[in-house]
């Protein structure tokens, strides 16, 4: 979050904190959803209402955020659907560790 608020020159996004009120918001609209899934993958909610995650999230950001459209090609590439998804949540289990040893959660070796 902090890298997409840094690249995001124009204010395009609006972030929403999975504590706070707006979350509950998101939510009611998005039955199918729950926080658990809000923890674990990006979701990006666009303005026809649809819902992306995790990979198709950020592929919807850098067609939005233009720092990041020099990217979006990659994205859009035929092997993308296939091997994006699960570079996504390589990366996404390495930030919740992360997260877990910031807070004191997890063993030290």
């Amino acid at each position: 979050m902090k890298i997409l608020r840094f690249v995001d020159l124009f204010d395009q996004l609006t972030f929403v904190d999975l504590e706070g009120p707006r979350a509950s918001e998101f939510l009611a609209g998005h039955p199918e959803l729950s926080v658990d899934d809000l923890r674990h993958e990006m979701h990006v909610s666009a303005a026809d209402g649809s819902v992306s995650r995790g990979f198709y999230a950020f592929r919807t950001i850098c067609g939005v955020v233009p720092t990041l459209w020099p990217l979006r090609p990659l994205f859009c590439l035929p092997l993308a659907d296939r091997v994006g998804p699960r570079v996504y949540r390589r990366v996404a289990a390495g930030r919740l560790r992360r997260e877990a040893c910031e807070d004191g959660s997890c063993g030290r070796r």
